[in-house]
């Protein structure tokens, strides 16, 4: 039986559990449609002498703890410059003003090109989750050329690196997160086409292709008959199931 998780963080905690320590493990992120998720200077270039967006998407963003939502509203009520702040995956519509933030709730966009659009416009994606198994967000708004906020914990920790394509906040320190925001929003030391090429360097469909071992190994699990798990527990159940 072969394990292969979505990240190295559900990898490695596998590796030390007692139930599946004993078989051979491999990480396989999920990969990611570069030519769908592209940078669109179109979009990006109009919003350049508007206030700085900041973008926050989860599903059920104002409601999963996990998410880190009141992180997201501590960097509203405390960033020293006029942002906008939009919100994607909540179930509310409608706008509010938070400390310098004009905050916007966009409810769900369920069209993936309104979604695209989105990572364009925004100057900085915000992803305070405690855990998050992998980072799909994360991986979709790089490839998009835009740079990622995040705690330096889980999966999140293969897909963003710190100064390169975002800033690794210190785990769950709020100020350290705003930081982060400041940071990227000043524009000074990440490029979007450094961002970009870290996704398709890493997780694109051209890059699963080339690298074949995984696949190799699936065909023979097949023909043998043997297992192949693949870990893609939601992160809070990961404590349960190892």
């Amino acid at each position: 039986m072969y394990i292969v998780g979505v990240s190295n963080w559900i990898t490695n905690r596998s590796k030390s559990s007692q139930l599946l320590s004993r078989y051979e493990h491999f990480t396989v992120g999920n990969p990611i449609d570069t030519s769908k998720y592209i940078v669109d200077s179109s979009i990006y270039n109009k919003n350049k002498n508007k206030n700085k967006i900041i973008l926050f998407i989860a599903i059920g963003a104002d409601d999963d703890k996990n998410k880190g939502f009141s992180d997201v509203i501590f960097v509203a009520e405390n960033i020293s410059e006029q942002v906008e702040l939009k919100i994607v995956g909540s179930g509310r519509v409608g706008k509010e003003k938070i400390g310098n933030a004009n905050v916007e709730y966009m409810g769900y966009l369920g069209d993936a090109s309104a979604i695209i659009a989105e990572y364009n416009r925004a100057d900085c994606v915000i992803i305070p989750s405690k855990q998050e198994s992998f980072g799909q967000v994360a991986s979709e708004s790089l490839s998009c050329g835009t740079p990622v906020v995040c705690y330096n914990t889980s999966g999140l920790k293969d897909i963003v690196l710190h100064g390169v394509n975002g800033y690794l906040a210190n785990d769950f320190d709020r100020k350290d997160l705003l930081q982060g925001v400041l940071e990227v929003l000043s524009g000074k030391f990440i490029e979007k086409e450094k961002c970009r090429e870290t996704i398709t360097k890493n997780f694109s469909y051209e890059k699963y292709q080339v690298n074949t071992r995984i696949y190799t190994i699936m065909s023979s699990a097949e023909s043998s008959k043997s297992y192949l798990v693949l870990l893609i527990f939601a992160s809070l159940s990961c404590h349960n199931v190892f």
